[in-house]
């Protein structure tokens, strides 16, 4: 016999018994990549049941909170998605009478949904920010826009005595720039043709190349500590008028 390595068996030649585990191993790995396809899919196809499913427990439990309490006459209103939520407003502004109304997962469609239980409450002054959600899973400029003087409207006619400041987009990653741009520069022009006032807060969060800046987020689209930090600086004269931070830091 010759030295050197044996050639590989040819399939022909393998026992029965490995053939059988190869084509089991070849059917078990096509049926794989048929469900992954699918999963792939249906989520594709199912953004809002997915969104639902993640999102609807958590929004569930943070809207029952809110529903024991209540937003009172005169209060502050913080109303927006996650960034809003993630913002201790009762401690950056402890000197109004606050209500941090920020739920995670947020959209104009969903501020609309839930917006009867704010303006009941015929709120002093409410703090707008939405839109990054929608901007997120597709929804056309001109929607959210929609969506956004529908809530407008709604606040002016259901409480009528209420303030509404309705703040920019924030900044989240680069290839979100342009849309976000777009939208905050139509966000503008309808807040104020609708006799509100708006808040630019885009300028005092972009990095320049578009995206959130680091020193601001982790995620380039959350808030730390420092971010909101800089909000509150931001909202200082429209919150408690000018005049020193409302803490010991600066």
């Amino acid at each position: 016999m010759s030295g050197g390595f044996a050639s590989p068996a040819a399939p022909d030649s393998l026992p029965a018994s490995v053939k059988r585990v190869l084509v089991v191993l070849s059917v078990l790995l096509n049926l794989v990549i048929v469900v992954t396809a699918g999963v792939a899919l249906w989520l594709y196809a199912n953004p809002d049941e997915i969104r639902e499913r993640v999102v609807g427990p958590r929004r569930d439990r943070t809207e029952s909170f809110y529903e024991e309490f209540a937003v009172s006459p005169g209060e502050y209103v913080f109303l927006g998605d996650s960034i809003t939520r993630g913002g201790f407003w009762e401690e950056m502004f402890p000197s109004a009478p606050i209500k941090g109304r920020g739920v995670g997962g947020d959209m104009t469609r969903d501020l609309l949904a839930r917006l009867d239980a704010i303006t009941s409450g015929m709120p002093g002054r409410i703090y707008l920010m939405i839109g990054t959600n929608d901007l997120f899973v597709g929804v056309p400029r001109d929607e959210i826009l929609a969506n956004v003087r529908e809530l407008i409207e709604r606040v002016r006619r259901e409480s009528p005595a209420t303030e509404l400041y309705v703040q920019s987009v924030l900044p989240r990653g680069a290839e979100f720039r342009e849309r976000i741009v777009d939208l905050n520069t139509e966000l503008e022009s309808l807040v104020l043709t609708s006799g509100g006032s708006y808040i630019d807060l885009y300028a005092l969060f972009v990095d320049p190349d578009g995206s959130l800046r680091d020193d601001y987020t982790n995620d380039e689209l959350h808030l730390n500590g420092l971010g909101y930090r800089r909000w509150q600086q931001a909202l200082l004269p429209h919150v408690v008028g000018r005049g020193a931070l409302p803490s010991s830091r600066r």
